[in-house]
C-alpha cells in the first residue's frame, strides 16, 4: 500500500487545488468538487495487483462528475466497484440514482456519465478492473448493475475488497498479478450470478469482446479458446460456433494477430527475438516461430530484421 496523498502535508490555504488536483490523477478525467467546509481533509491510498488496482478514499464531502466530453478526452474500458466504509455515499448514473451505507456495494462505469461522492465526512474502498476481465459489454452494464444486490457474491466481492485495503501487497510482481486475477474473477463471477441466460449479447458485440480480450493478452503463453470462452462465459463450443457463424478463424486471427506483435518488436528492438519473448506469444521455441513467421511474410525474422535495420540506415 502506498499512500499517495495526505491534506495533513499540505498548508490549509492550498489544500482544496491539490486535492482536487490529486482526485483526478488518481481517477480518470473528471470535476470535482467539494461541500463547503471550514477545511478540506483527505488521505488517498492506492495497492497495485497487475492489471487490477485498489484505491481507499477518505475525505470531506464531494462530488466527482464524469461527463461524456471527460469521457472522450479518457475512454477507460473499466469498471470501478466500491463498498462504502463510513457516510453514505451517493451515484446517479444510466437513469437512476441511488445511495449507499456502509458495507453496500456500488458499480461505476467509468466510461458512461456519472455523479458520485458522499455527503460530509466519509470513505470508500474500490477496485478497478478491466471491463473484459469482468466478462461484460457496455451495453448489458445497467441491466447487470440494476442487479447487483441480488447476486450471492454481493458480500463476498464486498469482503475481499474490503480486505484487499487491509493487506500489505506482496513483494513480488507474479503474486501481485495472481491477487489481481482472483479480484477480477469474482468480479467476473459477480456479473455471471447475474445475468439472465436468456439474455443474448449480440454476436457482433460478443465478437468485440473476443478481439479486445485476445489483443490485451497477446503476451499470455496460455492464451487459447479456453482462456476466451471462460472470459465471456460461454464454452469453448459456444466461442467456435460463432466464430464460425462469424466466418471467423479465431486460431488463425490469434496466430496473426501475435505474429503482427512480433513483426513490430524486432522493428522496435533492433534484434531476433528471445527465446523468452517467442513462448510469451504462444512459440513452443524460436524454430517454431521462424517457421510462422516465414509462412505469414515471406521472409525469415532475420531477414526482417536486416530490412528494418536498411530503413533505419536510410533515414538516418
Amino acid at each position: 500500500m502506498v499512500v499517495v496523498f495526505d491534506t495533513a502535508d499540505i498548508v490549509p490555504a492550498e489544500r482544496m487545488d491539490a486535492t482536487i488536483a490529486q482526485f483526478q490523477l488518481q481517477s480518470f478525467p473528471a470535476r470535482v468538487t467539494f461541500d463547503p467546509c471550514d477545511d478540506i481533509t483527505a488521505v488517498m491510498e492506492l495497492w497495485r495487483y497487475g492489471t487490477v488496482s485498489v484505491f481507499r478514499a477518505r475525505t470531506t464531502g464531494h462530488r466527482l462528475s464524469r461527463t461524456s466530453t471527460h469521457i472522450r478526452r479518457g475512454p477507460t474500458a473499466t469498471l470501478a466497484i466500491a463498498v462504502q466504509e463510513t457516510g453514505v455515499g451517493h451515484l446517479e448514473q444510466h437513469g437512476a440514482e441511488e445511495s449507499f451505507r456502509p458495507g453496500d456495494l456500488m458499480v461505476v462505469d467509468l466510461d458512461a456519465p456519472y455523479v458520485a461522492g458522499w455527503d460530509g465526512t466519509g470513505a470508500a474502498r474500490s477496485i478497478r478492473v478491466p471491463m473484459q476481465d469482468a466478462g461484460v459489454h457496455p451495453g448489458e452494464l445497467p441491466e447487470l448493475i440494476r442487479r447487483i444486490r441480488a447476486s450471492p457474491l454481493h458480500g463476498i466481492v464486498a469482503r475481499h475488497i474490503w480486505e484487499l485495503c487491509d493487506t500489505d501487497s506482496p513483494a513480488d510482481r507474479r503474486t501481485r498479478g495472481l491477487v489481481g486475477a482472483a479480484g477480477s474473477a469474482l468480479v467476473h463471477g459477480l456479473f455471471a450470478t447475474v445475468r439472465d441466460p436468456a439474455d443474448q449479447i449480440r454476436s457482433d458485440a460478443l465478437m468485440t469482446m473476443v478481439a479486445d480480450f485476445v489483443r490485451s493478452h497477446l503476451t499470455d503463453p496460455g492464451l487459447s479458446a479456453g482462456m476466451i470462452a471462460d472470459n465471456l462465459g460461454v464454452s469453448v463450443t459456444e466461442l467456435r460456433q460463432l466464430a464460425t457463424s462469424e466466418q471467423f478463424d479465431l486460431d488463425r486471427w490469434m496466430l496473426a494477430e501475435r505474429l503482427r506483435l512480433a513483426r513490430h518488436v524486432i522493428a522496435r528492438q533492433g534484434c531476433q527475438m528471445r527465446a523468452d519473448q517467442s513462448r510469451s506469444l504462444g512459440f513452443a521455441d524460436r524454430a517454431h516461430f521462424a517457421e510462422e513467421f516465414s509462412a505469414a511474410y515471406g521472409l525469415s525474422p532475420q531477414e526482417w530484421l536486416q530490412v528494418t535495420a536498411d530503413r533505419r540506415g536510410a533515414d538516418d
